[in-house]
């Protein structure tokens, strides 16, 4: 029996991650840092895991540490998502002040929470892992998971494409939009052939 992803969160938000380019910083905020630090020792404990050499005989047992620590330092992000249905200029400009992407911002966590999401996963397909220990990790995953996808998803509806599609997408639209004169227009008709 396998088992899929109930949660696929962390494949969106992973795969968000790594394209947009407007709100990467080049240097880490205090709230940044203290996020990757703590990701970093979690990536740790995880290596050893995978290589068989943890003190930690069970996936989940680490899954479970991981929200408990990632839950605080991330609480400056997952406040953004609660506040998600105000609209105003001033949730706007705390928005773009606190919402980072990129190597220092959320990706670290992102990425490191999606590894460890698939590794669980194989493990449980490998018969390792119970299926409620599975399920109850993936839950659990979800308090992390829901909040950052609904706010890529905002970052992604309130934010102009050209900004943050690969370069060479991003330039087609680009120029798509500003030079409208230099592309022809296709018309097409629906017609009856009889």
């Amino acid at each position: 029996m396998s088992i899929t992803i109930p949660f696929p969160g962390f494949a969106c938000v992973s795969r968000c991650s790594r394209i947009l380019l407007l709100q990467w910083p080049t240097l880490a905020s205090d709230e940044y840092l203290a996020l990757h630090r703590i990701v970093h020792s979690l990536d740790a404990k995880f290596q050893r895991l995978e290589l068989g050499q943890s003190m930690y005989r069970t996936v989940p047992l680490l899954g479970e540490e991981t929200v408990e620590e990632l839950t605080p330092v991330l609480d400056f992000v997952l406040r953004l998502a609660q506040d998600e249905d105000e609209d105003g200029p001033a949730h706007h400009q705390v928005f773009e002040q606190n919402f980072c992407l990129g190597p220092f911002g959320l990706s670290p966590a992102i990425d490191y929470l999606y590894r460890l999401s698939i590794f669980l996963l194989k493990r449980y397909n490998h018969g390792i892992v119970t299926h409620s220990d599975t399920l109850d990790c993936f839950a659990k995953f979800d308090t992390l998971a829901t909040p950052l996808l609904s706010l890529v998803l905002m970052f992604r509806s309130k934010t102009s494409r050209i900004q943050y599609d690969p370069p060479g997408f991003s330039d087609f639209r680009a120029s798509l939009k500003s030079s409208e004169k230099y592309f022809g227009v296709c018309l097409f008709y629906l017609f009856n052939p009889i």
